[in-house]
C-alpha cells in the first residue's frame, strides 16, 4: 500500500472535498447544494475514499474512525481485501470482489452507472455493527475516471439503532420496527437512560402471546393478545393514522399502566412502527378523577340522613325498571305516623335517629336485590319484585319493624307507620301513577287508624 502520512492530509483531504463539491455540481448540481450534500455524506458515511480508475490508486477522503487517515493514498484493491480480512464474513468475500474491485469498477462506469451499491455482513454480526453498505459513486464528467467510495456500517439498522434509542430514551420504553410481511421485528431500548443493543425476533405472533401471559394483568390478557395481532393492527391501520391502546403490566413485582402505539413505517412494504409508553401516573390521575366522579354521582343521589336513595335516585330507578319489565313490583309508600310530634317532644337528633332505623328497617325487608328510597321528609318508598299473594307479608314486616323502632332514652314514644300499596304493572307503569294510587292507600290506612297497610286488588280492600 502507499502511504502519505504528512502534515499535508489534511489540506489535502479538503482540497479533494472541494474537487468533489466541484465535480458534483459540474453535474449539473448547484454549488451550495453540492456542498449540502458533501456534508450530509460526511454525516451518514463513515469512510469516503476516492478511486482513480486509470491507476488504481485510492485516497482516504473521510474517516471517522481514523481521521489522521484523512489524505492517505493506498492502490484500492489491496486496500479492498485489507478491508475484507479484517472486516466482512468471509462468506461475503467473493461477492464484494466481484462488485467492487477495480476491474468491475471500470466496468459499471463504461457501462454508463454513476452509482451502484451493496450490502455485506461484518465480522462482529450483532446489531448495530452487522453489515456494511458500499456505494459507489461515479459524479460529473469524469464518471470513467474516478469514483468516489461510501461505506457505511450497519447500513439502515445503525441509524435505526442510534435515532430509536434517542427516541426511546426520551419518550418511551421500547421502539419496535415490525415486519409484518415476514412476522419478525427489531427491539430498541434503554436501560437508566442507556441504550441497549437492539434485540432481534423471527416471531412477533408468538412472542407477543407469550409476553402477555408473563406480564399483562389478567383482565387484559385476551385483550392485548387480540389487539396486537398482525391481522388486527393492519385491519386498524387501513382505516386509522394509529392503532392505541393501554393495558396494565406486572414487571418485577410492580403495577404499571402501558400505551402502546402502531403506526405505519411503510405502508406498502407493511413496515410497521410500534412504541410502548408508561403512562401509569396519568392512568393514575385518571382514576383519582373517575372515583370522584362516581364518589360525587353516588353523593348526588344519597340521601344524606339516611344514606338510601334520594328522590331522583329513586324515580330514575324505579322508572327504569318499569321500562324495561313486565313483571310484578309493589310500590309501598311508608309515612311515619305523628312524626312531627317526635320531633317535638324528643327533639330533632331523635327525629333524624328514627329516620336512620326506619331506612335500615326498609332495607332489611327489601333486601339487596330491591329498591329502599327517602322522598319526602318522613315518607319513604320501597319497591320490591314480588307476586301478589306475597304483598301482605311485605307490608307486614315494614310494619313491624317500624314498631319495634326504639330511641335510646326515649322508650316512651311509640313509633309507628302507615303503607299505602301500588300493584305494578296493573295500577300504573309509571312512576306518578303508582305514587297516585299508593298515596290514595295511604290515606285510607291513615283513615282508618294508622299503624296498618291497604292496597286494592281488583275492588277488594286490604287485600
Amino acid at each position: 500500500m502507499l502511504e502519505t502520512r504528512s502534515g499535508r492530509s489534511r489540506a489535502g483531504s479538503e482540497c479533494e472535498k472541494n474537487n468533489f463539491v466541484k465535480k458534483l455540481s459540474g453535474g449539473g448540481i448547484p454549488m451550495n447544494i453540492a456542498q449540502e450534500i458533501y456534508e450530509a455524506i460526511q454525516e451518514l458515511y463513515q469512510e469516503i475514499i476516492k478511486v482513480d480508475l486509470n491507476t488504481g490508486k485510492a485516497t482516504i477522503l473521510h474517516s471517522i474512525a481514523y481521521p489522521s487517515d484523512r489524505g492517505r493514498e493506498c492502490i484500492w484493491d489491496s486496500h479492498l481485501e485489507e478491508y475484507m480480512k479484517n472486516k466482512i464474513q468471509p462468506s461475503d468475500h467473493e461477492r464484494m470482489r466481484d462488485n467492487f474491485c477495480l476491474r468491475q469498477l471500470k466496468n459499471e462506469c463504461e457501462k454508463g452507472k454513476s452509482l451502484f451499491s451493496n450490502n455485506f455482513s461484518t465480522m462482529n454480526g450483532k446489531l448495530p455493527d452487522n453489515h456494511v453498505t458500499v456505494l459507489a459513486f461515479a459524479p460529473g464528467n469524469d464518471s470513467q475516471e474516478k469514483v468516489y467510495i461510501l461505506l457505511r456500517k450497519a447500513g439502515q439498522e445503525y441509524f435505526m439503532w442510534s435515532i430509536a434509542n434517542q427516541y426511546v430514551s426520551s419518550t418511551c420504553d421500547y421502539f419496535i420496527y415490525l415486519d409484518a410481511k415476514h412476522n419478525s421485528y427489531q427491539m430498541f431500548s434503554s436501560r437508566a437512560g442507556t441504550p441497549l443493543p437492539p434485540v432481534m425476533c423471527n416471531d412477533y405472533e408468538g412472542s407477543k402471546i407469550e409476553y402477555a401471559r408473563k406480564y399483562v394483568v389478567e383482565e387484559d390478557q385476551e385483550m392485548v393478545i387480540r389487539e396486537t395481532r398482525i391481522s388486527r393492527i393492519l385491519e386498524v391501520l387501513e382505516h386509522n393514522e394509529v392503532h392505541s391502546f393501554t393495558c396494565g403490566i406486572i414487571e418485577h413485582g410492580v403495577y404499571t399502566r402501558k400505551r402502546l402505539d402502531y403506526r405505519y413505517y411503510d405502508k406498502e412494504c407493511q413496515m410497521i412502527l410500534l412504541s410502548r409508553t408508561d403512562v401509569t401516573n396519568v392512568y393514575l390521575e385518571e382514576q383519582k378523577k373517575s372515583q370522584r366522579l362516581e364518589e360525587l354521582l353516588l353523593k348526588a343521589q344519597t340521601d344524606l340522613l339516611t344514606k338510601i336513595c334520594n328522590f331522583q335516585a329513586t324515580f330514575d330507578a324505579i322508572s327504569e325498571k318499569l321500562t324495561d319489565t313486565n313483571d310484578n313490583y309493589a310500590f309501598c309508600f311508608v309515612d311515619l305516623d305523628n312524626f312531627k310530634q317526635i320531633n317535638d317532644t324528643m327533639g330533632h337528633p331523635a327525629g333524624d335517629e328514627v329516620l336512620r332505623k326506619v331506612a335500615d328497617v326498609l332495607k332489611d325487608v327489601a333486601g339487596p336485590e330491591n329498591l329502599v328510597g327517602r322522598v319526602g321528609g318522613d315518607e319513604f318508598v320501597v319497591f320490591v319484585k314480588t307476586e301478589q299473594d306475597r304483598v301482605r307479608e311485605t307490608a307486614e314486616k315494614i310494619l313491624a319493624g317500624i314498631r319495634n323502632i326504639t330511641v335510646e332514652g326515649r322508650n316512651s314514644t311509640r313509633i309507628s307507620g302507615s303503607v299505602g300499596i301500588a300493584i305494578a304493572p296493573r295500577d300504573g307503569r309509571d312512576y306518578y301513577a303508582l305514587l297516585k294510587r299508593a298515596d290514595a292507600c295511604l290515606y285510607q290506612a291513615k283513615s282508618e287508624g294508622k299503624d296498618r297497610w291497604y292496597g286494592e286488588k281488583e275492588g277488594q280492600e286490604n287485600i
